[in-house]
């Protein structure tokens, strides 16, 4: 079985909630929600922004992509209230909604937008190298709320979800876990009655990240700016995945029930065990899009920089090209460009090791 390619992949959720990956699988995951005040920053520029909205409701015809109106709770019939009977989505009753204070929902971008999938496929990684064995892709849905306004009714969610803030301002209130939270993941609203007072209050702004794990209940609001969010769900394997994929093999499972008949328990040895989650991760990878890195039609960075700090603290930039295999150290009124020998020594002095003189060439 193959398993996806680690090598390339950036620890996503490390990074957006700028914790250890150790930290998050053993103190935050499924037990804490958690805060980060600018672990989104490096992703913004390449995830949706209010100004393409139009652009991205106006294509919208494809990968399984939805635009719903939340009011309160999103509605079922929501997702065809916006199109015309040709599928094109009607733009003047998606302003429409907006301007009488409906956010608009567009969900599952992480089949639609190159950005986003991306990140998806880094949480898929990192969550299957620490063994965390999923149900289905990491989810991606994006949430545009008007000023002064809530989206859904205070809730919870069946599954774990990261939110990443793109543009303006929400505020997020977050309650205390569920002592009982009911099975399935599909969450659900919750009365007054049944909240504790918030125990933490986040006023979330672009860049900031907030992770909550399934049965944490929460409500956001915005006041004066509206708000552009990103809600990445992370939906684990759970024991009833187990059970029904052993079923779905089990040559007993048709055998007829009649009223002699025991209960049987469902016992499974080890072996077994890792045969169905061998077999329900190559479902799930079977269903992953390949991503591509970059398109062929972009021509690749010739320089990369970044700046360093000498002796005397002089600051230096350098600048390598690839192409050439040279970098070219850049100081005040005056440059150098290091050749392949001089770019191995520069690297080992980085490293902090000691090199002679004689390592040392100067490329043309």
């Amino acid at each position: 079985m193959k398993a996806l390619d680690m090598r390339s992949s950036r620890s996503a959720i490390s990074e957006l909630l700028q914790v250890s990956p150790q930290k998050f699988f053993d103190v935050i995951f499924g037990k804490e929600h958690a805060f980060s005040s600018n672990g989104a920053v490096p992703y913004l520029s390449t995830l949706p922004n209010i100004d393409e909205l139009d652009g991205l409701y106006f294509a919208l015809d494809s990968a399984g992509t939805r635009l719903g109106v939340v009011d309160g709770h999103a509605s079922p019939s929501s997702g065809t209230s916006l199109l015309r009977n040709d599928g094109r989505v009607r733009l003047d009753e998606v302003h429409t909604a907006y301007r009488s204070g409906k956010t608009l929902l567009l969900t599952h971008l992480q089949n639609s937008h190159l950005g986003i999938a991306r990140i998806a496929r880094s949480m898929e990684c990192e969550l299957q190298e620490a063994g965390v064995l999923l149900r289905k892709e990491v989810g991606a849905n994006l949430f545009l709320t008007p000023p002064n306004s809530r989206g859904f009714d205070p809730h919870y969610d069946g599954h774990d979800v990261l939110i990443l803030q793109l543009a303006g301002a929400k505020t997020w209130k977050v309650f205390d876990q569920l002592s009982d939270v009911p099975p399935g993941m599909e969450g659900g609203r919750l009365t007054a009655d049944q909240l504790s007072p918030a125990s933490d209050v986040f006023d979330l702004s672009p860049g900031n990240v907030l992770y909550l794990p399934r049965g944490r209940p929460h409500a956001a609001y915005t006041t004066n700016k509206n708000s552009l969010h990103l809600t990445l769900s992370i939906i684990p394997a759970t024991l009833t995945d187990f059970i029904s994929e052993e079923l779905k093999t089990n040559k007993d499972t048709d055998q007829r029930i009649t009223e002699k008949m025991q209960s049987a328990d469902l016992q499974l040895s080890a072996a077994r065990v890792e045969e169905l989650k061998k077999r329900l991760l190559r479902r799930w990878l079977a269903n992953l899009n390949a991503i591509p890195e970059a398109a062929p039609w972009i021509a690749p960075t010739e320089k990369t920089s970044m700046t360093i700090r000498l002796a005397n603290d002089l600051i230096v930039e350098l600048e390598s090209v690839p192409s050439e295999d040279k970098f070219e150290v850049l100081m005040p009124g005056a440059s150098v460009r290091l050749g392949a020998d001089g770019v191995e020594a520069l690297r080992l002095l980085l490293a902090g090791k000691i090199i002679s003189p004689s390592q040392i060439s100067l490329g043309g």
